[in-house]
């Protein structure tokens, strides 16, 4: 119960049943602390506050948190290369981590809680599983969030207001997100959804720029609807590559078309 620190490493390919959810004055689990764990659960302590990274990295076992957990940071690489097919994102969490579940292509769903406010690049690269972060309130998805994501289905929140440079970029599988829902969008920056999987979709009425190369590759859109009443701006290249566009509807307001 008195143990407060861990090194890095420290169960690196262990086989051995491991129990230390009673450890709570653990605030930090270091680099590589569970890489290739080979047990079948692992419960992490309610008093760890940050996940270092690559801490997960090939655990195939199942991942718990004690009750009341106080956990806030799950940090850069923390889950990459999870082989589980389950893991819940805890409701005290208010930063995901670049990279933080990059390569977890076992998982079936990803719920992001309400607590979250930042996501870092590549949190979900190479993730199969659908995500949800409808109850969050994040106003800006960053840059790269869900570069290269590999999973179907996409929920985003409708606090959302800008859609940053790469955030869906090659996520080559993505047909499904609600971006009619998100009525306070205003801009979708350059290569947003370069190369995406989506056939259709649809601009609401606050989005006044889409930029360079935003929908580029996207080679099963076949219908786009333009329907910002303040549309100002359609960036360089925005549907260069888009070779099965059947129909765009753009309203007669916009400035600029490059």
């Amino acid at each position: 119960d008195g143990l407060k620190n861990i090194a890095d490493e420290v169960f690196y390919g262990s086989e051995y049943v491991l129990e230390f959810d009673n450890c709570t004055l653990i605030e930090e689990l270091p680099e590589n602390a569970f890489v290739g764990y080979k047990g079948n659960s692992l419960k992490i302590p309610s008093g760890v506050r940050r996940i270092g990274k690559n801490a997960f990295n090939g655990v195939t076992g199942k991942i718990d948190w004690a009750e009341n957990n106080t956990i806030n940071v799950i940090g850069e690489y923390a889950f990459a290369g999870y082989k589980g097919d389950h893991i819940e994102i805890p409701v005290s969490v208010t930063e995901i981590g670049n990279y933080a579940f990059f390569d977890c292509d076992n998982l079936d769903r990803i719920f992001v809680p309400a607590s979250v406010k930042t996501i870092g690049e590549y949190a979900f690269g190479k993730v199969t599983a659908s995500i949800d972060l409808g109850t969050t309130t994040l106003s800006n998805i960053g840059k790269n969030a869900f570069a290269l994501y590999d999973g179907e289905i996409v929920v985003l929140p409708n606090t959302v207001t800008a859609l940053c440079e790469k955030v869906f970029y090659e996520a080559n599988n993505l047909k499904n997100i609600n971006l009619a829902d998100l009525q306070d969008l205003t801009t979708i920056e350059d290569y947003a959804f370069y190369g995406v999987g989506l056939i259709d979709f649809t601009i609401t009425k606050k989005v006044t720029v889409i930029g360079r190369y935003a929908f580029a590759m996207c080679q099963n859109l076949g219908d786009i609807d333009l329907n910002g009443e303040n549309l100002r701006e359609i960036g360089f290249g925005a549907f260069y590559g888009c070779d099965s566009l059947r129909r765009v509807s753009i309203p007669f307001v916009g400035e600029t078309i490059n």
